[in-house]
């Protein structure tokens, strides 16, 4: 099965406790022609809401 579809069946959030873990998922699944935008969150203020 396509790793996209995995991805949906468990669930279209997943957390990743090792980052060589997450960086296979993207590049196996950037090799199935998906496009992949990272965001780092890490900086945003999660206290100010508009």
């Amino acid at each position: 099965m396509e790793l996209w579809k995995q991805l949906l069946l468990n669930g279209c959030v997943k957390l990743f406790w090792k980052n060589e873990i997450l960086y296979q998922f993207i590049v196996d699944i950037s090799q199935e022609g998906f496009e992949i935008y990272i965001f780092d969150c890490s900086k945003w203020n999660s206290q100010k809401l508009p």
